[in-house]
């Protein structure tokens, strides 16, 4: 028995070729592709189980999935369908309800204008990698906060957008992951400093880290507070965030699984050749 959903790529085009690595009759899932934006990602029960049982393994699995896709490739990847948040409402002829339908009122987050590149070997290599860190993480309040910024990010209601709400969830990540696994201390000194400190030691250009003061004005004046007068917060803004989000996860969590697979299976001079600085710059 196989449970599937289908995930969405918004920053790459995928390739016939794309997921190879993921089609070993070892692994219990499989990904299919769909057309050039749209994956879909079957798990199978890799022994007697329920259907609750199953779905409940399989989201985790997908989740895990998600997660390495993003980081690997600093794209967006998320899930295709809901559950998403719109109004309902329901149409009668009279007070008492005579002849009642419902209707929600579907609205979602306009697009991205970005270039789509395609998703590379490299990409799937490290992906492929990444999902074996995030399939066997404990680190959940890191992987939740990340998944609830893609999820709110996506989220329309009406005319009420959550990319306020995305912006923080992504903030979150990069905050608590530069203070507990970059630094390994208990909370940080001067925020925009440290961070700033810190991914320069990960390799960042000294451009990408002057923008990272841009991003701190954003949170300092418009998310984390709201004594300043309000604007939209810009789905643009989110994901350049988040793409610092993702370099930073990369750089630390590839070298981990790097670490990972040699200990099990040897050095991969095989592998192709894949340096933190090149998403970091």
């Amino acid at each position: 028995m196989w449970a599937y959903c289908d995930v969405v790529s918004e920053r790459h085009v995928i390739d016939v070729d794309s997921f190879n690595r993921l089609a070993s009759n070892e692994l219990n899932f499989r990904v299919l592709r769909l057309d050039n934006h749209r994956i879909r990602v079957f798990v199978r029960a890799a022994g007697p189980c329920s259907e609750l049982e199953l779905l409940h393994h399989a989201h985790l699995v997908i989740k895990a999935l998600v997660l390495a896709l993003n980081v690997a490739s600093l794209g967006h990847f998320f899930w295709h369908n809901g559950p998403w948040a719109h109004p309902v409402f329901a149409l009668a002829e009279d007070l008492l309800g005579s002849n009642a339908r419902e209707f929600a009122l579907v609205t979602s987050s306009p697009r991205v204008d970005v270039e789509n590149r395609a998703f590379s070997d490299a990409d799937e290599y490290r992906a492929t990698l990444l999902f074996g860190v995030f399939a066997r993480s404990s680190a959940h309040v890191l992987e939740d906060e990340y998944c609830r910024g893609l999820l709110l990010l996506q989220m329309q209601f009406g005319e009420i957008d959550f990319r306020r709400d995305a912006f923080m969830c992504f903030y979150r990540v990069l905050e608590h992951f530069v203070t507990r696994r970059v630094l390994g201390i208990p909370k940080l000194q001067n925020e925009l400093k440290d961070i700033q400190s810190c991914i320069r030691a990960l390799g960042f250009s000294e451009d990408v880290i002057a923008e990272m003061k841009e991003l701190y004005i954003i949170r300092s004046s418009q998310t984390a507070h709201a004594q300043n007068i309000q604007r939209q917060i810009t789905s643009e803004e989110v994901l350049k965030l988040k793409v610092y989000v993702d370099a930073c996860l990369f750089k630390v969590l590839f070298e981990e699984a790097n670490t990972i697979m040699e200990r099990k299976y040897g050095p991969r001079p095989g592998s192709p050749n894949h340096s933190g600085d090149t998403l970091a710059g």
